[in-house]
């Protein structure tokens, strides 16, 4: 069986005073959720996105589908469970990116929302495996501007998925 080396770290960075980042990691799982800041209970969106996450995994039949499918639907079931959430008056426009790895055998399948990357470090070499779902990428992708143009772009920050 193949094993994966992993750590996990999180940084309230420079802007904010509250981290509003949630991070899970085990043998099968590595999940990072990172609330949208300036918006209603990140930290909570987060929280929930990552204990969601790893619940609705935990309750799948693991043969009655594949790995791949698994990982969808939960991030489908994890995606209600915050929508649902963000329904109350205090939390109301509240979400977080996911971005989740789950390994099997000697698969790893990814999923992204939002802009939370995801990289693999094989060999001494590190390799982005997705891609921004944001704004600035979107122009990026279409030509509209260059990714120099994008470091100071005044909505660099919008994502598009949360």
């Amino acid at each position: 069986m193949t094993r994966w080396r992993y750590a996990a770290a999180t940084d309230t960075g420079l802007v904010r005073d509250l981290n509003e980042d949630a991070i899970f990691v085990d043998d099968v799982l590595a999940v990072v959720a990172d609330g949208m800041g300036g918006h209603a209970a990140g930290e909570v969106a987060s929280a929930l996105v990552v204990d969601s996450l790893r619940g609705t995994l935990g309750e799948m039949d693991d043969h009655s589908e594949s790995a791949h499918q698994r990982l969808e639907e939960a991030v489908k079931r994890v995606n209600a469970n915050v929508y649902e959430a963000a329904r109350s008056s205090a939390r109301e426009g509240m979400g977080a990116t996911l971005t989740a790895v789950v390994v099997h055998q000697r698969e790893a399948y990814i999923a992204e929302v939002g802009d939370s990357r995801a990289y693999v470090l094989r060999r001494g070499r590190l390799r982005q495996m997705t891609k921004d779902q944001s704004f600035v990428q979107m122009l990026i992708d279409s030509g509209a501007i260059t990714t120099d143009q994008a470091k100071n772009f005044f909505q660099k920050n919008w994502i598009v998925q949360a």
